[in-house]
Order: C-alpha cells, then structure tokens, then sequence
C-alpha cells in the first residue's frame, strides 16, 4: 500500500519514512518524498529526520501523560461529587510507638456530630501505638472533655509567654496509653 502510494498517487522517486515512536509502540511515521530521481537523502537528512521523530514522540506523549491526568481528576471528581473534606488530621511519630497529635481539626458546621470521634478512633486503630499524647489550651473545656471521654488523661501544662497570647495562657498535656497488644507483654 504505501509503495503504491509513493510511486502512482505522490509519484515519489525517492523517500525517507521515519517511525514515530514511545515506549516500544509506533504512533506514526514521518516520511519526505522526492520526485526527482536525482536527489538523494545524505546522512544529515536523516539523523536530522531521526530528531524530529523523536520531538514528535515527546510532545505525543507529553499530550497523552497531560490528557490521562485529566481523565483521572474528572474520575475522582465524578466519585467524589457532593463530597468536601471536613478536616484532617497531623500526627508525628515520636519513635518506640509514641505518637503526639499534633492537630485535629474539624470544620464548624460539622463539630458536634462524631466526626472528630471517628478521626481519631481511625487514627488509633490505624497507626500502632502505645502512647498517644497531644496539647491543648487550658481555656478549651470542650476539648478536654472530648478527650477525656475518650481515655486520655492529663499528665501535665505548660505557661506560654510569647507575644500575641493572653497573659497566663496555658497548655495541657493530655496521654493515653494503649492496652498491650495480642502477643506483646
């Protein structure tokens, strides 16, 4: 097919067909076509058609990358649909199975609902640990009530004397210790 199309529709007399190619797949080809039988193709012409080749292939497969980025962020927005984040969680691994909770937050229209309980029960039952610590000011009552209730203690507090806090303004420490696990003493 492509010799019958050279020679009868273009009627080339000599041609430089060039794949295009990624990741071991053709996508097409480059080819430049002399009527005259008299021009030739040199070296340069085709280590110079081998480099267009390879740009072509890049920009293809760059145009391929950038459109199955964006399939997958409608995909996860089509799942996603009616949803929003309500919070988060930030944890640090303190080492020997010590985590500190370094912010639970939840937002406004949804505290008072079992979100956080359900955060950080998640957390709990995710990450191993045997002591989870964390701080939280002395004036959030609320706080230290939530996490009472749910097995933490105060162990400790700290005055902060930095500017931009209320004078006295404390932290409190708050633990909870992890029942052993199967198999550990």
């Amino acid at each position: 097919m492509s010799s019958y199309l050279l020679t009868h529709v273009i009627k080339g007399r000599s041609a430089l067909i060039v794949p295009i190619s990624a990741k071991q797949r053709t996508l097409g080809v480059i080819a430049i076509v002399w009527v005259s039988e008299e021009n030739r193709f040199s070296d340069f012409d085709v280590q110079l058609l081998n480099g267009i080749s390879s740009q072509v292939a890049v920009a293809l497969e760059k145009d391929r990358l950038a459109a199955e980025v964006l399939r997958l962020r409608r995909e996860l927005n089509d799942a996603r649909a009616g949803e929003r984040i309500i919070g988060g969680v930030v944890l640090h691994d303190e080492g020997n199975g010590e985590y500190y909770v370094h912010r639970l937050f939840i937002a406004p229209d949804f505290q008072k609902q079992g979100a956080a309980s359900q955060a950080l029960a998640s957390i709990e039952a995710t990450f191993p640990a045997r002591r989870w610590t964390l701080h939280t000011p002395h004036l959030s009552d609320d706080n230290h009530r939530f996490y009472e209730r749910r097995g933490y203690r105060k162990f400790g507090e700290v005055r902060l004397d930095e500017p931009g806090l209320p004078e006295g303004f404390l932290l409190f420490h708050y633990e909870k210790i992890m029942p052993p696990q199967a198999g550990e003493g």
